[in-house]
């Protein structure tokens, strides 16, 4: 217990708060490369999907027949290539940033380059960011599941973030029940599964209030004949 009449338990306290004030900091100052390292290290490799390992968490969704493909940022020529080789012509782009670094123009050169129309819809919450309740609201959210429904009739499509396991998995859960049926435990397994970041609660409780679909899929689903948005 300290005593404020007692100048030396006082200049104790003081020391205290101050040490504790430092430890806040230092804290919130290493949240972004936890949280880096948690995305690198979460990630699923299912084994019937096409891919490498990586940060850039490449794999075919499930049913889709090699028409939508998940992931993370391409950042090098490999990765870029390993689109090419899928045959990826349209690339749905989520993020804005990948760390602290502005990836649109250096994009939009890499997919030119390769033969690939970029549609960015660009959504929260962007890396680094401490808004952990954010999500993309309905309307960004509607505005992928258009894109995806028109691009796959054109040709493979690549929908990705920063990791492809955030945003990215939020979007596909939402693909795989509106579109495909899925039910929703399924959803939410693959969102997990593919590393979604438990801190982000924001986007954990977009899937779990999605509205479940009538007659929902519990197992692996076939291509929809049919795509719709909602």
């Amino acid at each position: 217990m300290f005593h404020w009449d007692d100048p030396a338990k006082g200049v104790d306290m003081q020391k205290s708060t101050t040490a504790q004030g430092k430890f806040f900091h230092a804290t919130l100052k290493t949240l972004p490369l936890a949280a880096l390292l948690t995305a690198c290290s979460a990630i699923h490799n299912p084994s019937t999907a096409p891919g490498i390992e990586g940060c850039l968490n490449f794999h075919e969704v499930e049913g889709t027949s090699g028409k939508l493909f998940r992931g993370g940022q391409p950042l090098d020529e490999s990765e870029w290539n390993l689109l090419a080789n899928n045959g990826i012509k349209t690339i749905i782009k989520l993020n804005r940033y990948s760390g602290s670094t502005d990836t649109d123009e250096t994009e939009k050169m890499n997919a030119a380059k390769h033969g690939m129309m970029i549609i960015p819809i660009y959504m929260p919450p962007e890396d680094n960011s401490l808004a952990f309740w954010r999500a993309p609201d309905d309307s960004q959210t509607d505005k992928a599941l258009t894109a995806i429904s028109e691009s796959t009739s054109h040709g493979a499509t690549y929908v990705h973030c920063s990791h492809g396991k955030d945003r990215t998995g939020l979007v596909i859960a939402l693909y795989q029940m509106r579109v495909q049926h899925k039910c929703k435990a399924a959803a939410m397994k693959d969102l997990w599964d593919y590393g979604h970041s438990p801190w982000l609660w924001g986007i954990t409780n977009r899937v779990k209030h999605e509205p479940e679909q009538p007659a929902c899929i519990e197992g692996n689903p076939t291509p929809p004949s049919v795509s719709s948005t909602r």
